[in-house]
């Protein structure tokens, strides 16, 4: 297999460097400028940094307005009604080779991340997964809960676990 990098190679340990130096450049740039007597350019340097920030700012903002977007057209879908079409369409579906027999042959795997959050989000997780309209005889539910979170946590999942 051809490698697509030297990573020992000279180049490439310059251009490691690279973010890590313009990095503390940037940082240290007004005392540098300060010691070397080049205060001038201390306003070009705030003036860089307030645009870059605001364009990055307007950039997240953009992005976040497209995807609540995205959400509120993806509440509008009968979601029910698209599955119910794909089940009636099975034979005509791509590569069904690959696919099970038919949607009975389907089980659900519901993957709860979970650190610190408190009882009460955990419990209405389940709760709507609880009154969903799909089969609760397929469906499975693993909660990811992160060690770090401690013997709490754990209580929380026991908790819930005994309630459902």
């Amino acid at each position: 297999m051809q490698k697509l990098y030297d990573f020992n190679s000279a180049t490439f340990k310059i251009l490691r460097v690279f973010p890590a130096l313009t990095t503390l450049l940037l940082l240290l740039f007004p005392i540098l400028a300060v010691i070397f007597h080049f205060q001038e350019y201390i306003a070009f340097y705030v003036l860089f940094l307030s645009i870059f920030w605001a364009i990055k700012t307007i950039r997240f903002l953009i992005g976040i307005y497209i995807g609540y977007k995205r959400y509120q057209e993806a509440l509008k879908i009968n979601w029910q009604q698209k599955l119910n079409s794909l089940i009636k369409s099975w034979d005509k579906l791509p590569t069904p080779r690959q696919l099970p027999a038919s949607w009975n042959d389907f089980f659900l795997t519901i993957l709860i991340p979970m650190y610190n959050e408190p009882y009460e989000t955990l419990e209405s997780t389940i709760q709507a997964i609880a009154k969903s309209k799909f089969d609760l005889k397929k469906v499975f539910v693993v909660i990811a809960a992160e060690e770090r979170g401690g013997p709490d946590t754990l209580k929380k999942v026991q908790k819930v676990q005994r309630k459902y």
